[in-house]
């Protein structure tokens, strides 16, 4: 270190970093940039959705059967977003639903509900000024991880399934992946849990996040150097392999390096030692899981 013009102030930190043999990554921010494009939508049967899918960054076009889809995706956002993906979907609505009545900039949130461990989805409740007595004077919307959506929406065995086929072709192409809901509510009364909500599904959501520009080389040196990198993300497996791929950490027969949250949880800590030695990427995976991996 003193020959590369570095001063050390504590011996124990530089000693800590020679010694390291794994790295524990994030995905989204970390080896990706965290700045979000919307360029998959897919709507309509289980059996037979309509996929949009656009390689670049800009949409020409949005077809009208697609227009609820980011609606309730944007209803389901923060109203001044900060989150990169709900920013994705704020300017795509600048740039597709202006003057469609689509946007509703004179509603209000009056009601939300967060994400959990429990339910990876939020729920947003908004105002619309309409009669409470038709059914309309609130609109609902939701959007999270896919399965959690299906499950708020009440979606049949069969139709889940196909479903899960489609959002698994979108994470095969890297796409983060989430799933879009809506409703309606009358009265004044909200519900303790978005379970208790009536929810129609909408379709799925991919977005773009770029890989960082130097990750594939910083990675080739930390192998170099001896060093495993894994990667622990929230995400799909299918996205998780792809952006791994990229990146230059898996090689071969990557399912197999795969770990996900759910098998996560069928390992006591010492099988989990034992599997992550030949894992790659952690996917799927929640917060407290995340210190659980790191800790094995």
């Amino acid at each position: 270190m003193a020959k590369r013009g570095a001063i050390v102030r504590k011996l124990a930190a530089v000693e800590t970093l020679g010694a390291a043999t794994i790295i524990c990554s994030d995905k989204t921010g970390t080896l990706t940039q965290n700045q979000m494009t919307v360029t998959a939508l897919a709507m309509g049967q289980a059996h037979a959705p309509q996929i949009l899918h656009w390689p670049g960054t800009t949409l020409p076009t949005l077809a009208p059967q697609f227009r609820p889809l980011l609606e309730h995706a944007i209803l389901a956002s923060a109203p001044e977003p900060f989150d990169p993906m709900e920013h994705a979907f704020h300017r795509m609505g600048a740039e597709h639903l202006q003057d469609t009545g689509h946007l509703h900039e004179d509603w209000t949130l009056v009601h939300s509900y967060a994400l959990s461990p429990a339910l990876p989805a939020m729920s947003h409740i908004w105002r619309t000024g309409e009669p409470m007595d038709n059914g309309n004077g609130h609109s609902v919307s939701a959007k999270g991880a896919p399965e959690a959506v299906m499950d708020l929406c009440h979606l049949s065995e069969a139709d889940r399934q196909q479903w899960l086929v489609t959002a698994n072709q979108l994470a095969g192409l890297g796409l983060r992946v989430l799933g879009v809901a809506r409703g309606q509510l009358a009265g004044l009364e909200f519900p303790g849990s978005p379970h208790d909500l009536n929810f129609e599904w909408l379709g799925l959501i991919g977005l773009t996040d770029p890989l960082r520009p130097d990750i594939q080389e910083a990675v080739a040196q930390c192998h170099s150097a001896g060093i495993r990198v894994i990667m622990i993300t929230g995400d799909y497996p299918a996205t998780a392999r792809v952006i791994a791929a990229q990146a230059g950490l898996v090689t071969g027969d990557s399912d197999a390096q795969v770990l996900t949250g759910s098998e996560l949880d069928t390992l006591d800590d010492s099988a989990l030692r034992e599997r992550l030695q030949g894992v790659h990427i952690c996917a799927r995976i929640t917060p407290a899981q995340k210190l659980r991996l790191v800790q094995a």
